[in-house]
């Protein structure tokens, strides 16, 4: 009885650090980065789109979803971009459409910088007694971002913070019986691309993230509560005959008051004439009591609009 009395706390609290930490998988952001770094937006030299889902498939009392619309198109010194997101779990939903801006720096040789902003809107859902839930504790809110992105042809850096603020704009109902804890992350992006063999190249890729955890609407942490966690992960990446790209992720993920989180992941892409469809898994446990958490599953299509068959490939 005592294994399972500190198991089921313990799976408890690892499956609600799941539904935030899933959220900003580095396995998403392998070909857009759009939703960490509004910089993004100037990346592209032609109009693209991403649509992602990532989540499992288990019971309805451990779903967790994350879908994304990623667009962009270039304009005049820069770039605009927009990201609508639809987040779920058995606690709460939250829609989410954040359209950016960058001005993006020409450094010759060097490469190009870009600097953007975002602006968000977002609605949230907070399920009080049932799984669909009612609208008496939702609420809406205007969020901001804003980040610095490098680039060169086989190279780039990131770096950028969300939820820089947070306002509530409209309560529908007692937002004072309810609410859902938020993330304002701090994150550093980078990956290259090498030359291994004739028809094999190797794309590493690594993403740490700072994130402060707060409660909205109206609502405090409680001092047992997390507050904040930090976020290591590197995807191990190869591209072969410019037309697949199969790699593994490694990550831990230290969070307050509970501890390690350790992540192992598989993923495969194929590429054609801006067009690229793929597949990932991704496994949680925890470091201490090894507790396994709920496979996730990443689907994702996206395409480079106007490609010609002589222009390179895009892999970030």
């Amino acid at each position: 009885m005592k294994i399972y009395a500190f198991l089921i706390p313990a799976f408890c609290v690892m499956t609600a650090i799941q539904a935030q930490d899933f959220r900003a998988s580095l396995l998403q952001y392998q070909f857009t980065s759009l939703p960490l770094n509004p910089a993004y937006s100037a990346r592209n030299d032609r109009p693209s789109f991403d649509l992602i889902y990532f989540g499992n498939f288990s019971s309805s009392s451990l779903l967790s979803q994350t879908s994304l619309l990623c667009l962009q198109a270039p304009v005049n010194s820069g770039g605009l971009g927009a990201v609508i997101q639809f987040y779920n779990n058995n606690n709460n939903g939250e829609l989410n459409l954040r359209p950016s801006y960058a001005y993006r720096l020409d450094l010759g040789e060097i490469g190009k910088m870009a600097f953007g902003l975002g602006l968000g809107i977002s609605y949230v859902d907070i399920r009080t007694f049932s799984f669909y839930g009612n609208s008496q504790n939702d609420f809406m809110a205007v969020d901001g971002s804003a980040g610095v992105y490098f680039y060169r042809k086989n190279f780039f850096a990131g770096a950028s913070v969300q939820n820089a603020f947070d306002w509530k704009i409209l309560t529908l109902g007692d937002d004072k019986n309810g609410g859902i804890v938020r993330e304002s992350p701090v994150s550093f992006q980078l990956g290259g691309i090498f030359h291994l063999f004739d028809e094999i190249k190797m794309r590493p890729m690594a993403l740490y993230r700072y994130v402060g955890m707060y409660a909205m609407p109206e609502k405090l942490l409680e001092d047992n509560d997390v507050s904040k966690y930090i976020s290591a992960e590197f995807l191990a990446s190869f591209i072969i005959n410019e037309n697949y790209v199969v790699g593994a992720l490694f990550g831990h993920t230290e969070v307050d008051k509970v501890g390690g989180v350790g992540k192992f992941g598989l993923t495969a892409t194929f590429i054609m004439n801006g067009l690229r469809f793929g597949y990932a898994f991704q496994g949680n446990n925890h470091k201490d009591s090894r507790v396994s958490l709920p496979a996730s599953h990443l689907l994702t299509v996206g395409y480079d609009f106007w490609q010609e068959e002589d222009t390179p490939q895009r892999y970030f």
